[in-house]
């Protein structure tokens, strides 16, 4: 229904600080089409930050440690917020983060759809999380960023569909190039990111070719 002969829909998005752009792009779309939109980031406070360092530790039982008690903290931070707010909707960035418990519980019996935006490739495997892959197996729907992630999700009866990483004016700026470009056939542009490069460029650029 058209935004006046309806009530906004109330969205929480759930995202960790390294997808905080990709975040708050999300909630100014939502918010754009007259929704109520809001974002939960669980990494924000000291205590788990000092988790993220103890990965940096060269001790592999210490490492386990600190990032299951930061994923165990950041679980329950989510789930008190996610309550609170009472949303009709929950949109989980990457999704990978959120125990297949904590969505579950999060849907509350189903009445509540949670998607995940799968933004890496689900099947990564994760030596301090060998079973990640299983967060996966609570969700409602997935919005994949590159199709070819859907390959791994296929034991999942799951809908999915695809939700590319989409050009924010408001960051990327159009492209300068000498050449002529009739006379360019394929243009690779750069990652946003150079020192963390989005797996999905790799898979982008091999299908191409």
């Amino acid at each position: 229904l058209p935004p006046c002969n309806r009530l906004a829909m109330k969205i929480v998005i759930v995202s960790f600080e390294e997808d905080k752009e990709s975040a708050e792009g999300l909630t100014r779309g939502f918010q754009s089409l007259g929704e109520e939109a809001q974002v939960i980031f669980p990494d924000t406070d000291t205590l788990l930050g000092a988790a993220r360092i103890a990965l940096h530790v060269p001790l592999k039982k210490v490492q386990a440690l600190y990032w299951n008690a930061f994923k165990s903290r950041t679980n329950k931070k989510v789930l008190e917020e996610v309550r609170a707010a009472k949303p009709d909707a929950v949109i989980s960035i990457g999704g990978e983060h959120l125990y297949a418990g904590t969505v579950e519980a999060m849907r509350q019996g189903g009445d509540i759809p949670v998607a995940a935006w799968v933004t890496g490739e689900p099947a990564t495997l994760d030596p301090l999380d060998p079973y990640r892959w299983m967060n996966f197996s609570s969700y409602s729907h997935f919005f994949v960023v590159d199709e070819l992630w859907g390959e791994s999700l296929k034991l999942l009866p799951i809908p999915r569909a695809s939700l590319p990483f989409a050009g924010n004016d408001e960051v990327f700026r159009p492209v300068s190039v000498s050449k002529d470009i009739k006379d360019i056939d394929v243009l690779f542009v750069g990652d946003l990111f150079p020192s963390h490069p989005h797996t999905a460029s790799g898979y982008v650029r091999a299908k191409i070719l």
